[in-house]
């Protein structure tokens, strides 16, 4: 491997390592995630800059929507939106280090997608090997004067002759300051015996990831470059299926969606009343096929990708029977997604929204877009940019939950009686994160609130501040989470008002609740 700062390259990737260790080891993920996005981009643009290589400028654009993810997983903490920034903040790191020089991460196909995750996983396993193998490339040092080489022996007599001058200072101020005495017996108890294995495992895991770091830094340094994309010059797979296969497949496919829209536009016009002629009650109307539903979508999105891209079009009337079928796919799917989208509807209008229900409705907006991108797309004959429109789908969705913040509208609409007709579900709120936590506060300020309604909030809050105090107890620095840190100060305004409700820990019942009147909240879901 070409690289003239070789040592910097290892020095740079065992402090990376290592700072996964205090950061993650032991810890509740927090702040120390974009904390860790953040040491390894640095490093990685430093070194890049020591051997004089350039971020291309839509890289750089890339790094900044990679930070952006990765700052928002210690400011949501609502799991699954949670999920979505990890992957795509890793996802992002991923294009960064196949596209650092050349910046085409946006002209990716989805096969470059592909190829890209086999060439990184390679070059992390491979390219270290290469490297430590290699010879210096001669450029290590920029001074040409050679440098005086330091004798161990020297080394050893120095740090002797330190021993006992350090010894003595730190007995000397142990002695002046009890609590300066703690911290150093805490030092030396990390030293025990028992901790070796420990730290045995955890220089193995740091040495592993260096070593895998080396290999994706190295790629990134001295192959990003590249410029070849896949299927641009040539298809990647020629088409192989006869038009009149794809013809077949598409009118039968287009038949059996036309069918199902027919009967469904009398649930549209006719509503409720329509459904209980039929036989269905209301809930199981609002349940039934929803997840089928949503699974079509997406089957149909994958066979009219690829459809398109193996069918043999070979005139002008060939092509242009393709897309018309394909047209008429994407807009009968669209009103298989609408009519999915209503059945989600009615049911939160009678049960109340969850937040499988309303991730669950950003994700079908944000695929029907990809509908009608990949429509276009089909249209105008650009096949290859659907791995872009993908990404900025897929970028999208994660940008809506996160300034939607789905627990903290979940109470919010929950508390409207405009979305629910049936009674507040107390304890559904006490599974929700922190990110709730302010709207929670908020209800229940609000005097307008029906009393009944008042003291379930007090009751969810109650659950709420004990679990907020079990955290405080066992939270570092690492596991700190602004949204945590805001759901704590909007606690302290209400801790009087909570007086009134009392935590009881009934075993027998199932461990700590509130009691209102003859009713029971439990809280072990909140303080898991």
């Amino acid at each position: 491997m070409n690289i003239k700062h070789r040592s910097s390259l290892i020095l740079v990737s065992i402090a990376i390592a290592w700072a996964f260790d205090q950061l993650f080891f032991k810890k509740t993920p927090g702040i120390s995630f974009p904390i860790f996005a953040i040491v390894f981009l640095i490093g990685l643009v430093w070194l890049a800059w020591r051997e004089k290589v350039k971020p291309a400028i839509p890289a750089l654009i890339l790094l900044a929507v990679t930070l952006f993810f990765a700052v928002m997983t210690s400011v949501r903490e609502q799991p699954f939106v949670t999920f979505i920034n990890v992957l795509l903040t890793v996802t992002g790191m991923a294009l960064l280090l196949l596209t650092f020089e050349n910046g085409l991460w946006h002209q990716y196909s989805l096969s470059d997608y592909f190829m890209g995750v086999l060439r990184l996983t390679g070059a992390a396993f491979a390219n270290p090997i290469k490297f430590l193998s290699a010879k210096p490339a001669g450029g290590e040092n920029e001074n040409s004067q050679p440098r005086k080489k330091i004798s161990f022996w020297s080394v050893v007599a120095g740090i002797l002759i330190a021993i006992p001058v350090v010894a003595a200072l730190t007995a000397l101020l142990a002695s002046a300051d009890p609590i300066f005495s703690a911290k150093v017996n805490d030092f030396f108890i990390l030293f025990r015996i028992e901790k070796w294995g420990e730290y045995l495992f955890r220089a193995c895991y740091i040495i592993v990831l260096a070593y895998l770091l080396i290999g994706v830094i190295l790629h990134a340094i001295t192959a990003s470059r590249e410029r070849k994309l896949i299927g641009v010059e040539k298809p990647w797979l020629s088409p192989f299926l006869d038009w009149i296969q794809s013809v077949i497949v598409l009118t039968a496919v287009n038949l059996v969606f036309l069918a199902f829209v027919i009967v469904q536009f009398q649930y549209f016009f006719g509503g409720q009343s329509n459904i209980v002629i039929d036989g269905y009650t209301f809930a199981e109307y609002a349940r039934k096929g929803f997840n089928e539903l949503v699974g079509v979508t997406f089957i149909s999105l994958a066979l009219l990708f690829a459809l398109t891209s193996v069918t043999k079009r070979e005139t002008k009337n060939q092509r242009r029977s393709i897309s018309v079928l394909g047209t008429l796919l994407v807009l009968l799917v669209v009103v298989i997604l609408v009519s999915a989208f209503q059945r989600l509807m009615l049911y939160e209008n009678a049960y109340g929204f969850t937040r499988i229900r309303l991730q669950t409705h950003v994700l079908m907006v944000w695929l029907g877009i990809l509908l009608v991108a990949t429509l276009v797309l089909e249209l105008i004959n650009k096949p290859r940019v659907f791995g872009l429109a993908a990404l900025l789908v897929s970028l999208g969705f994660g940008l809506t939950l996160n300034v939607i913040n789905p627990d903290a509208m979940i109470v919010k609409l929950n508390l409207q009686p405009d979305y629910t007709t049936q009674e507040l579900d107390a304890q559904y709120l006490t599974t929700l994160s922190s990110d709730a936590t302010p709207n929670l506060v908020k209800a229940f300020q609000d005097v307008s609130l029906p009393i009944k309604t008042h003291n379930q909030l007090g009751a969810v809050l109650t659950c709420r501040r004990e679990a907020i105090k079990q955290d405080r107890q066992e939270t570092s620095w690492q596991s700190f989470h602004f949204s945590r840190h805001l759901a704590e100060k909007y606690m302290k305004l209400i801790d009087a008002d909570l007086s009134a409700y009392q935590l009881v820990d009934d075993t027998e019942q199932g461990g700590p609740a509130v009691k209102i009147g003859s009713n029971r909240i439990n809280c072990w879901s909140s303080m898991d």
